[in-house]
Formats: C-alpha cells, structure tokens, sequence
C-alpha cells in the first residue's frame, strides 16, 4: 500500500496555486449552460485540519495559505491580490470561523462549494485510511470510489453531449513510472471525452 497522505503537504504555496486554479476553472464552466461532471482521481481526506500533529510535522502550510490567510484578514496588501484570490479566501473562509484558519479543503471539497444542483462529483480515493476520512468529509451530491483513480477514469464511458465531463488528477508520484503512465492515462480518457476539461498536477523537477 502506498503511503502517500496529504495532509503532510496541504495548503503549501503550490497547492494554494492549484486551488485558485481549479476554482477559477470551475466558475468559468459554470457561465456555461452544460451541468459538470467532475472527476476527482486522487481526492485524498477531502479536508484537512491544518491544526493536525500531521500538518505540523513538516510546516509547509506556514508559508503558503497561512501567511495568505494572514495578510487577507490584516486587509494590508488585500486590494494588491487578484480576484481570483480574493474569491478563493472567501471560499475558504466558508470552512472557518472567524480569523483562525484550521480547515482547509482539498478539490473535491472546493469544488462542491461551486457546483449548482444539476452538477455532480466523483472523489476517487485508493489509500484506506484517506477515504475513511473523505467519507466524512463531503456532502451527498460526491459520489465516493474506493478505488484507484486511473482505473475508474479507463472504465468512464463517453459523456452525453449535454454534459460537460471535467477531469482533475494530482497524483502523489511515489511511483516513478507515474510520469508516464498519468499523462498517457489522460491521453487515453481524451480520447473517450474529447470535448472535456482536464486539470493535471503534473510537477517539473530539477535536475539533480
């Protein structure tokens, strides 16, 4: 079993960065007449309690959405950040109560805060101990696979044409071969869905 758990690493700079932009994805759609079909390969807990021993063992959160969510309440650089941002701490502040930031959402949690009632979730989650968590974690309109993400994504059938199918992967890449296989896993659902939206966290390491 694969060991990869989120919460070591949630709300650090780049997951901050991938949520802005999936949200801004989400509501672009959302102009659009066609109800979403969100597939969510990797979904992880759902949400996480950035108050967690887990989060507090590696920090990484201090410098992302903390010291964001630090500056959006202070409101001294709050007319310098985008729209996008702002929508976004607004979003996250739905999850908390007051100034103190302690849940923060993963994507599958995100985007059922955008969805309108015609939409509907998949959350695909694999480890265990991560789906016991999800299954707490999101409302009735997700629906929960415990399962492995690119196995479900193989078995979708094409989408009906009235229907906008939208595919969101961030894979752990504790397998190295993950660099190949995802991509080609994309590829493949492309081309059962080629009028879907894919997000792929897809991270460019450097050499060395």
């Amino acid at each position: 079993m694969l060991s990869y758990q989120h919460i070591y690493h949630a709300g650090n700079f780049a997951d901050v960065h991938k949520h802005v932009l999936v949200q801004e994805t989400l509501r672009a759609l959302k102009l659009k007449p066609q109800p979403l079909d969100i597939i969510d390969t990797h979904a992880g807990r759902g949400i996480y309690d950035l108050t967690s021993d887990e989060a507090h063992k590696t920090g990484e959160f201090i410098n992302g959405i903390s010291y964001i969510w630090a500056q959006f309440h202070a409101k001294s650089k709050l007319e310098q950040e985008s729209f996008a941002l702002k929508n976004y701490l607004a979003v996250l502040q739905s999850f908390n109560t007051g100034q103190e930031l302690r849940f923060y959402p993963g994507t599958t949690a995100l985007a059922e805060k955008i969805i309108g009632n015609a939409d509907k979730i998949t959350a695909v989650e694999k480890h265990p101990g991560e789906f016991s968590f999800l299954q707490k974690n999101v409302g009735q309109q997700v629906q929960l696979r415990h399962d492995d993400g690119l196995t479900v994504l193989a078995s979708l059938p094409a989408p009906l044409a009235t229907r906008k199918r939208v595919i969101m992967m961030d894979p752990s890449y504790e397998i190295k071969s993950e660099y190949q296989t995802i991509p080609q896993a994309l590829i493949k659902s492309y081309k059962t869905a080629p009028t879907g939206c894919y997000i792929l966290w897809y991270p460019l390491m450097a050499n060395g």
